[in-house]
């Protein structure tokens, strides 16, 4: 299965992360407020301190953020294989 690293554990992240350790995949997320990510990491997520940790060795990465949050996150090295936002454009 895939390493995966979630950026954003708000309702949307939550729910996609615990659907990811359902189906088996290695998930690694990051929260500007590590206690909101309590139930993930219950579930069997690992929590990143920061955005660049989370994203180290992933295979895939997803963020789950409002516009305005993107600013703190923006700058993480991705390999440029794809890159698709939520419209679907690259």
């Amino acid at each position: 299965m895939a390493q995966i690293a979630y950026i954003g554990v708000g309702n949307m992240g939550r729910a996609m992360i615990l659907r990811l350790l359902k189906a088996g995949h290695a998930v690694t997320a990051y929260n500007r407020t590590p206690e909101k990510a309590k139930v993930v990491v219950d579930a069997g997520a690992k929590l990143a301190k920061t955005p660049m940790e989370a994203v180290a060795g992933a295979d895939v990465v997803i963020s789950a953020r409002t516009e305005k949050q993107l600013d703190e996150v923006e700058g993480v090295a991705i390999e440029e294989p794809y890159v698709q936002d939520e419209d679907g454009d690259n």
